[in-house]
């Protein structure tokens, strides 16, 4: 682990449990000093020094809190490496580039990953939707991620019940590649049944911008989901409720900041949360057949974040 990702994993993580992360307000005023102190002879000593000098006292005195605790992060760490996770921050080479480039101030320091972190960088398409998902939507989430796979694709989505894992687990069953961000614990999804020879297969990566024993909260689930389009040439909405839920709230963040197009699945019979987000500027998609076509005539970022 180098200094960096030492420091921001220090600052930000949550793998010390007594001391309270900085603020994200705090570290985005500190990133760049991170970038540049990283690598002196005592790098925690300068940062603390800058904190004290361009924070508000208590904003530094938690900086310095946190970083007296290097050790323990570092053997967190370690730990975690063991089991096969790895701690990565912005400033990381494996990092999502396309985070950095479309989220800019707003995209996360810090990722923890499992699996073939390469897929991190290629590129991808983004499946989601309810977790009380009808049969029609199931089938139609399982033909989207065949297609995916078939069109040498990475498929992204959330990794939660319903239409998240039917599409991720029908892109492995097509020989396709997925990335799983998940909301809630890292350590417990890959110690479930079989993942550990699914993420040894080399054709999925599961992470998480949260602790790696977080629980699962709504909020955690909220700032996911920004990440997954994000992340993704486009992403497909496949069954969303109406005005309410995390895949509706997701999906009109989505279209009002332009991360990327967002594709929704039209057609009888459709929930009528589909509708709305057709009518709020979602691109329909009938079938996952017409994937490539529709991709064909969309610009990256539709709202245009550069």
């Amino acid at each position: 682990m180098n200094d960096r990702t030492l420091l921001t994993v220090a600052l930000v993580g949550r793998l010390t449990k007594d001391v309270e992360p900085v603020s994200i307000k705090d570290w985005r005023h500190m990133r760049s000093v991170i970038s540049e102190i990283a690598g002196s002879e005592d790098a925690a000593s300068d940062v603390s020094a800058w904190a004290k000098k361009n924070l508000a006292p208590e904003a530094a005195e938690r900086v310095k809190e946190r970083l007296s605790c290097l050790e323990e992060v570092l053997a967190s760490s370690q730990e975690l490496n063991a089991v096969g996770i790895v701690a990565l921050t912005e400033f990381d080479d494996e990092y999502p580039s396309k985070w950095t480039e479309r989220l800019g101030e707003i995209r996360a320091p810090l990722l923890f990953a499992a699996g073939n972190r390469a897929l991190l960088n290629m590129e991808s398409i983004g499946v989601v939707g309810s977790r009380d998902v009808d049969e029609p939507g199931r089938e139609y989430a399982q033909e989207l991620a065949r297609t995916i796979a078939e069109g040498g694709f990475v498929l992204v989505s959330g990794g939660a019940k319903g239409v998240d894992r039917e599409a991720m687990n029908a892109a492995f069953e097509a020989g396709g590649d997925s990335i799983g961000i998940l909301s809630d614990s890292l350590e417990k999804a890959c110690f479930s049944s079989g993942m550990a020879d699914t993420l040894e297969s080399g054709r999925v990566c599961l992470c998480s911008p949260f602790s790696p024993d977080a629980p699962f909260n709504v909020g955690n689930a909220m700032g996911r989901n920004k990440l997954i389009y994000a992340h993704s040439r486009a992403t497909v909405v496949v069954s969303s409720a109406s005005e309410t839920g995390g895949t509706w709230a997701g999906a009109v963040e989505a279209l009002k900041f332009g991360y990327c197009p967002v594709l929704v699945r039209d057609g009888d019979g459709v929930p009528l949360g589909n509708r709305r987000l057709i009518e709020r500027g979602g691109i329909p998609l009938e079938s996952a057949g017409e994937l490539w076509e529709v991709l064909e005539r969309e610009p990256t970022a539709p709202g245009s974040l550069f």
